[in-house]
C-alpha cells in the first residue's frame, strides 16, 4: 500500500517512560519496550494497550550507571534496551543488566524464558533465526539462544565488546566491534570467515544486500565491503548519524544535517535532501519514497 505525504498522527500512547529503541509490528500489534522496564503490546491501528509485561527490576550495585542518561531517580529499576525480534508465537528482548526475555505472545505476554549472560551491559538488538536468538555483547561475544529453552547454543569470542545488532545474509553473520574490527562468522560452523579494519568506530547496525556489506563509521564515513571477501570497494565520505539502509542499488543513510542517497555500485552521490536539520535514526524505505525521522 502507498503511503503519500503529508503524514497525519494516528494515534498517540504514553507509557511509564521513554521507548529507548524502535518498535516491531506483527499481525496488527505494535510491540516496543520502555525505559519503565515495560514491554508494551499496542493494537496498530488504534494505539490502545492489549498487555504489557514488567522486567525484573535490579539494584543500582548490579548496573555501571553512571555513563546513562536516563538515570532512574532511585536507581532501582531495569530497562529495555533493545529492540525486540519476533518468531511465531514469541517476542525476545534484552534488558540493560544483561538479561534476554521470551515472552509467549499468543499468551498476552507470558513469560517462557530469561537468561542472564553474565554480563553488565547488552545494548545488542536480537535477531531470530531458524530456532535461534543471536545477538552480541559486551563480553565480547556473539550469543546463540535456542529460541524455545533460553540455552545457550555456542558463543563465538572476538577482541572487543559488541553494542550494535548483528546482521545476517545467506547463513553468515556480520557484527562490528567498538575497537573499529568488522568480522563476518558462518552461523553452522561458527568459524570466523574474514575480519576486516574500519578506521573508525560503528556504534550502527550494518545493512547488505546481494554483493556488499554497508557499514556507518562514527564521525568518518560510510563503507563498502565486499560480502564474501571483506575487501573495501568504496567509501563515501561524510559523517553518518544513522545506521545505513539499501534498497534497488542505493544506499540511504542520515548525515550530520541532511539525509543522503548513494549509489551502492560505486559510493558516488546520487542526491542529498536540502532540508538541513539533526537527524538520528534510520532512514526506513517505503515503496518508491523514503521516510525519514523528523
Amino acid at each position: 500500500e502507498k503511503i503519500d505525504p503529508p503524514l497525519k498522527l494516528a494515534w498517540k500512547y504514553r507509557a511509564g517512560k521513554d521507548p529507548l529503541m524502535a518498535p516491531v509490528v506483527k499481525n496488527g500489534i505494535v510491540y516496543v519496550g520502555s525505559a519503565d522496564g515495560c514491554m508494551y503490546a499496542l493494537d496498530l491501528w488504534k494505539g490502545e494497550l492489549i498487555w504489557k509485561f514488567q522486567v525484573d527490576r535490579v539494584r543500582e550495585d548490579s548496573i555501571f550507571w553512571e555513563d546513562l542518561d536516563f538515570l532512574p531517580e532511585n536507581k532501582i529499576i531495569n530497562h529495555i534496551v533493545t529492540t525486540a525480534c519476533i518468531s511465531k508465537d514469541k517476542i525476545f528482548f534484552g534488558t540493560i543488566d544483561g538479561s534476554v526475555y521470551a515472552l509467549d505472545i499468543a499468551q498476552q505476554g507470558k513469560p517462557v524464558w530469561k537468561i542472564n549472560i553474565g554480563v553488565d551491559r547488552l545494548y545488542s538488538s536480537p535477531l531470530y533465526l531458524d530456532g535461534k536468538v543471536l545477538f552480541g555483547s559486551y563480553a565480547k561475544k556473539v550469543h546463540c539462544l535456542n529460541s524455545e529453552t533460553g540455552d545457550i547454543l555456542w558463543e563465538v569470542n572476538l577482541d572487543n565488546k559488541i553494542y550494535n545488532a548483528v546482521t545476517i545474509k545467506d547463513r553468515n553473520l556480520f557484527v562490528t566491534t567498538i575497537d573499529e574490527k568488522l568480522y563476518a562468522i558462518d552461523i553452522d560452523s561458527q568459524q570466523i570467515k574474514w575480519k576486516n579494519e574500519l578506521k573508525a568506530e560503528s556504534w550502527h547496525t550494518c545493512c547488505t544486500d546481494d554483493e556488499n556489506l554497508y557499514v556507518a563509521g562514527v564521525r568518518e564515513a560510510v563503507y563498502a565491503f565486499d560480502i564474501h571477501t571483506g575487501k573495501l570497494n568504496w567509501r563515501f565520505e561524510e559523517q553518518p548519524f544513522s545506521s545505513p539502509s539499501v534498497a534497488d542499488g542505493v544506499v540511504y543513510f542520515a548525515g550530520t544535517d541532511n539525509v543522503f542517497a548513494i549509489n551502492a555500485r560505486d559510493g558516488s552521490l546520487i542526491w542529498r535532501s536540502d532540508k538541513e536539520r539533526a537527524f538520528d535514526m534510520s532512514p526506513p524505505i517505503i515503496t518508491k519514497s523514503l521516510l525519514q525521522g523528523l
